[in-house]
């Protein structure tokens, strides 16, 4: 599923692709992302294809409908390494901004594991 911007909207597509032939078998404008939308679209693929095993994003609808039509599920790595790299991208400026104050238990805590390495690295 991705979504297009069309008319100002973004519009939800359910498209899916042969992974064995990279040939797209379905392609069609979903009327919202809802997990019972996304079973009925989901199960007549499936259906019709033989389909095992989906890969989709990241999206906990998919998962859950995978569960109920009894389908292996599988994610896709590319929107989960995006927003893994976003997520980190944010807190790190967020820490950049405002840093937390180390707690003094964990700065004398550190301190010794700083002797201890220097001293394990003579």
């Amino acid at each position: 599923m991705i979504s297009v911007k069309g008319g100002g909207e973004w519009i939800p597509l359910g498209v899916a692709v042969d992974d064995r032939r990279g040939v797209v078998i379905s392609m069609g404008i979903l009327k919202d992302e809802t997990a019972a939308l996304l079973e009925g679209w989901l199960r007549g693929l499936a259906e019709t294809v033989g389909a095992e095993a989906p890969v989709t994003d990241d999206a906990d609808g998919f998962k859950r409908v995978a569960d109920v039509l009894r389908l292996k599920h599988q994610v896709c790595r590319v929107p989960v390494t995006r927003n893994t790299l976003r997520i980190i991208g944010e807190l790190a400026a967020q820490a950049q901004e405002a840093p937390d104050p180390v707690p003094a238990r964990v700065a004398k805590t550190g301190e010794i594991s700083w002797s201890i390495w220097r001293w394990w690295k003579r």
